[in-house]
């Protein structure tokens, strides 16, 4: 069986995916280089996107963490046993978080930082770019601001060449940056004074975060194609990442074959990103057979088992494996995978374990589809007070229900308790709120109103239905005309009949023997 090892997630610079969450957005990169004639003409064709034309972004719990693609394993290993001293990794993480506090606009600020002599420092003690490759780990969450600490360590005029390292590192930011002109420029400059394997892997990345699929295929065609190196688990990692996030369960099946077969061994990150895979195309029993295999599977693989059971419905099997993972399940939307499970079963043993997990949230992070979640499963539970509570809290908040199925559900709540003033009372907050209304609120009020024998008011709702309504319907003069039986009210019991022949509706059964 495959062995995975028990592992936090390791925070490394170069674990990219096509999820991470959207870039803030920076200035563009200063200066940037066009793409030189001896670019290919099908990467040239590529059209530079922006942010604001990203992929959608999934949510956080599916990040798929593409593995080390940009470590040189002799000459980081080479470096990494050099120990950086605790006065030096002060300075990097000081000097990111001056830079990072800078506003979007002040370039100025970022150049009279970088000529100062902590940065020069870092340059200068940068044994083949391991101390800035380190400084750069610090910025993913703005790769336009990396960009420009790399254009300035590019053209410094008493420094060594940009590394292999800092080259991949480079493509890879400039991928997150979504600049795939500048990417490829960076790949051919660096692989005509000495081709790597990461070089290709950093591309692939680039590409992959673009969801450039066909242009990550042809690169790793053309990585095989090389005659000193071949693809390492990386870059089938990187395949299996890009087919796993479009959902392309058979392809992503065929490269892991390939791989196989390739006498590459499999690593932690490829058994997480099938899981992803599986778990995107809700495949649980292929989830089940991936997480079965594995002997000591990490944390990451039984977090995604564990929404796998949640979303399936598998509460059991959930409920055990989560007894096993509790201190790290404290993502937000795992828990909410969790309660989605719950309220999807009736009972007090549901009920009690949701309130326990919404314990773990906070009220005010609700998201507005958390919050209508919550207001259905109490409604159907009858708890009309803890539903109202948060009615009223979704009001604060400017929340809009679009949910005609919530609306149903809450109206049933209110007929079932007899209420028919808070029936009332919410129907007028909902028009106020714009919620989205229903006839079935209308009707239950109805029937409420003439139980109560308040006939008066059994027709007024009548009239506020027309207004958002004209075309009445059969259902609500059979309500009609029900109201004014029980009351025994016989002329208005005719209008209704009247009415209904009217509008060409079949006679209700009681006038018919009548």
């Amino acid at each position: 069986m495959a062995r995975s090892p028990l592992s936090k997630p390791r925070s490394l610079y170069h674990l990219l995916s096509p999820h991470c969450r959207q870039c803030h957005r920076e200035p563009h990169l200063a200066s940037s280089p066009n793409p030189t004639s001896a670019l290919s003409a099908d990467l040239l064709s590529l059209p530079e996107t922006t942010p604001d034309h990203a992929p959608p972004q999934p949510p956080q719990s599916l990040i798929l963490h593409t593995s080390s693609s940009f470590r040189a394993s002799n000459s980081i290993s080479r470096v990494s046993a050099l120990s950086i001293a605790d006065h030096t990794r002060s300075t990097i993480i000081s000097l990111a978080k001056e830079i990072l506090c800078l506003a979007n606009d002040a370039s100025s600020h970022l150049a009279s930082l970088l000529e100062s002599d902590p940065v020069r420092s870092i340059v200068r003690l940068s044994i083949d770019g391991f101390l800035l490759l380190q400084l750069l780990s610090l910025f993913k969450p703005r790769p336009r601001l990396a960009l420009q600490i790399i254009y300035w360590r590019r053209n410094l005029p008493d420094s060594l060449p940009l590394t292999t390292e800092e080259y991949a590192s480079a493509i890879a930011l400039a991928g997150r940056a979504h600049n795939l002109s500048l990417a490829v420029k960076l790949f051919y400059e660096s692989i005509s004074t000495a081709s790597d394997r990461i070089l290709y892997n950093a591309l692939m990345t680039a590409f992959m975060y673009n969801s450039e699929l066909s242009h990550t295929i042809s690169l790793f065609d053309k990585l095989k194609n090389e005659t000193k190196f071949g693809p390492d688990s990386v870059s089938y990692n990187i395949l299996l990442s890009l087919y796993s996030f479009n959902t392309l369960v058979n392809q992503m099946e065929s490269v892991l074959r390939a791989m196989d077969s390739s006498g590459i061994p499999r690593t932690a990150q490829t058994y997480n990103i099938l899981m992803c895979g599986y778990l995107r195309s809700k495949r649980w029993d292929e989830m089940e057979r991936i997480f079965g295999s594995l002997k000591e599977p990490d944390v990451r693989i039984c977090l995604l088992m564990l929404r796998g059971y949640a979303i399936a419905g598998r509460l059991e099997k959930m409920e055990k494996l989560y007894k096993l993972v509790k201190e790290h399940a404290q993502q937000r939307s795992l828990i909410w995978a969790m309660i989605c499970a719950y309220s999807k079963v009736r009972g007090e043993s549901s009920l009690r374990k949701i309130e326990e997990l919404v314990r773990l949230i906070r009220a005010k992070e609700y998201f507005p589809h958390e919050h209508v979640v919550l207001i259905k499963f109490y409604a159907k539970e009858g708890s009309i007070d803890e539903m109202e509570r948060l009615i009223v809290d979704a009001y604060k908040r400017n929340i809009v229900i679009r949910s005609v199925d919530v609306m149903r559900t809450i109206a049933a709540v209110y007929y079932k308790g007899g209420d028919v003033n808070r029936l009332d009372h919410f129907i007028k907050q909902a028009e106020k709120a714009g919620w989205s209304l229903c006839k079935d609120l209308y009707r239950c009020k109805m029937v409420l109103y003439s139980r109560l024998g308040r006939l008066r008011e059994m027709c007024c709702v009548v009239d506020k239905m027309d207004s958002y309504w004209p075309m009445r319907d059969r259902y609500t003069l059979k309500v009609l005309y029900k109201g004014f039986s029980n009351a025994g009210r016989r002329l208005e019991m005719d209008m209704v009949i009247g009415l209904m022949f009217k509008c060409g509706f079949q006679f209700p059964r009681e006038a018919v023997m009548q």
